[in-house]
């Protein structure tokens, strides 16, 4: 027997001794599985230390287990057992490498060990042609969030290949239904074509023919990943003819054919949701080699980055000829410009990397620009010319509007779901539409509060400028029309208006405080409240203007005038509710603005 008196007096050369020789050992454990099983001995005295371990300590005692039965750990490592003893007597991790380091990992959690935890996921390799999908794998099952995100960045960048690797064909069902589901700058043919190598490969381990029904079976839920509608036509018409029902083709022939939104016959079973990337900022990358060259070429000659998807829309770097002396440095948005009202918004830093350590990069910064179809490029030009150029866009705080934020006019909607709990919430209580819609280059929403009317609650119903100026003296002119819409045929919208309102920095909000009460609202003959699926849905359309004197009529010198107002559809007007109005245009006598304002009140009984 060795004896601990001839080592060191060193006290972890000491436990590794101990560990190592197994002296005085109290318990064993059979660790691994088939051939890969070692026995271990260890000290209670030492591991109890470990809450899980004294639990397992004492469970045994009170089990009265003999210490010649050894406890069988199946899943674990033999490796990984042995490195984590090594750090629980001595703090030893010589032998904690990228090979073992997530089956080590995986033996500290089991086990609560805090500080070996964090030692072995700083150890976990990045993902590489061959370990991606196991660590994809593993990085789901032990929640590690940014191994996840290294993991899909690799296979998004590597599809190509990796889709017809070895590693891709193991992966289980669950995983490739994740894969699928969030690949995002891999066309949806890409997507298929993955699936179907993925689906082929295990029609061969059955020993079953790849027919298109044998096919939608293996591959079970992750067929319902495919975006099939997203496909054009003609990629559509590659997918085998068994693979999807005819009532599933259908619903995809009728989406191509028709407007999204428009009723049909068939429904849509396969998500038509754009993949979009929930990231709101990135760095770009152009490397312009042999610059001189390219500065010799003619006018109107380009080169361009990689695509980087930022919110789910596509950017890259455009570098191009100017003339002689310039050359333009350009952010492009390569979104389609079928949509007429396209446009987000977005901070840029243009940098021209210095390829010397210590040089400072020369930059440029463009914040809170806007981008529509008619504007897609910013350009900063006149950069210096060297032989080899490494141009950088740091884009940041990408926001997408719904529509073009330089229209004056729009529509916002929301629906109010849970109507009844709603109504019997307290006084000041609100709901606001989940999105912000651009008129005018503001944002705006709509607001519904709870108000009380001689005991009676309220609906008030409010448009919001979100977040109206950054310049306090600055402020913009609206008018808009208040709509609660009808949810039953042969009954009218309940409309409220007002006129040339001014918001500014201090005024954010306007509306009707007491548009109707909760209970007309929820009075059937009405046709306003859905109570099925117990909603209401309001609308505001909203015109936005720049409050302008040149709108302003009349002599501003005279000291007297005369404004006129006429109401058009004055039937119209009459049936909207109380407080609705409409103005006259401005007119400037004695030098300051009039005009006239008809509201509707309540009748004079």
């Amino acid at each position: 027997m060795s004896s601990l008196s001839s080592k060191s007096g060193n006290l972890k050369e000491r436990m590794k001794h101990l560990l190592s020789t197994g002296d005085k050992a109290d318990l064993q454990f059979l660790v691994g599985e088939g051939e890969g099983k070692e026995l271990f001995r260890a000290h209670k005295v030492i591991i109890g230390s470990y809450d899980v371990f004294k639990a397992m300590i004492d469970f045994d005692s009170k089990s009265e287990r003999t210490e010649n039965v050894p406890i069988e750990i199946p899943d674990i490592s033999a490796n990984a057992f042995k490195v984590m003893l090594s750090f629980i007597y001595a703090e030893d991790l010589s032998e904690l490498d990228g090979d073992n380091a997530m089956d080590v990992f995986y033996a500290a959690k089991k086990y609560n060990i805090a500080s070996l935890i964090d030692h072995s996921r700083k150890k976990i390799p990045m993902p590489n042609h061959h370990t991606v999908f196991l660590l994809y794998a593993q990085a789901r099952l032990f929640d590690l969030e940014d191994l996840t995100k290294n993991c899909m960045a690799y296979i998004e960048k590597n599809g190509k290949a990796l889709f017809e690797s070895e590693q891709f064909f193991q992966v289980d069902q669950n995983l490739l239904c994740e894969i699928l589901d969030k690949l995002i700058n891999t066309s949806e043919l890409d997507i298929w074509e993955a699936a179907f190598r993925w689906a082929d490969e295990k029609c061969r381990e059955n020993a079953i023919e790849c027919t298109g029904e044998n096919c939608r079976t293996v591959l079970g839920p992750a067929l319902f990943k495919i975006r099939f509608p997203l496909m054009t036509k003609e990629d559509f018409l590659k997918i085998p003819s068994d693979l999807l029902t005819m009532e599933e083709m259908l619903g995809i022939y009728q989406f191509h054919c028709h407007p999204p939104n428009s009723p049909g016959a068939f429904p849509l079973k396969f998500s038509s949701q754009e993949r979009i990337c929930d990231r709101n900022e990135g760095t770009l990358l152009l490397d312009i080699e042999k610059f001189s060259e390219f500065a010799r070429e003619n006018l109107g000659s380009e080169r361009s980055s990689e695509t980087m998807h930022i919110k789910g829309m596509p950017w890259k770097i455009l570098a191009q000829i100017k003339n002689e002396n310039d050359f333009a440095f350009f952010l492009c948005h390569t979104a389609s410009e079928e949509d007429p009202n396209w446009s987000c918004k977005c901070s840029a830093t243009f940098r021209i990397v210095f390829q010397k350590n210590g040089a400072k990069d020369y930059t440029w910064k463009f914040i809170d620009h806007i981008l529509t179809i008619n504007q897609r490029l910013m350009d900063p030009s006149k950069l210096h010319n060297e032989d080899k150029v490494t141009l950088a866009i740091d884009i940041t705080e990408v926001e997408k509007f719904d529509t073009n934020p330089n229209i004056s006019n729009g529509t916002i909607v929301m629906e109010i779901y849970k109507l009844s709990e709603f109504a019997r919430e307290i006084c000041g209580s609100e709901r606001s539409s989940k999105n912000e819609v651009s008129i005018g280059g503001f944002p705006w929403k709509i607001n519904a509060k709870i108000k009380e009317n001689k005991s009676k609650k309220c609906m008030g119903f409010y448009l919001k400028c979100v977040a109206p100026t950054k310049n306090v003296n600055r402020s913009l002119q609206c008018s808009a029309t208040f709509r609660l819409v009808s949810q039953m045929s042969g009954t009218e919208d309940l409309i409220g208006k007002f006129n040339d309102r001014i918001f500014n920095s201090k005024i954010t909000e306007r509306g009707f405080d007491k548009f109707i009460t909760f209970s007309s609202l929820m009075d059937s003959w009405r046709g306003l409240y859905d109570k099925e699926d117990d909603k209401v849905t309001l609308a505001i359309e909203v015109f936005v203007e720049e409050p302008k004197m040149d709108n302003f009529i009349s002599d501003p010198n005279k000291s007297t005038g005369k404004i006129v107002l006429e109401i058009g559809k004055f039937s119209e007007f009459a049936r909207e509710i109380c407080k609705s109005e409409r103005s006259s245009e401005t007119v400037l006598i004695g030098g300051l603005p009039w005009k006239i304002l008809a509201k509707k009140m309540k009748a004079m009984k």
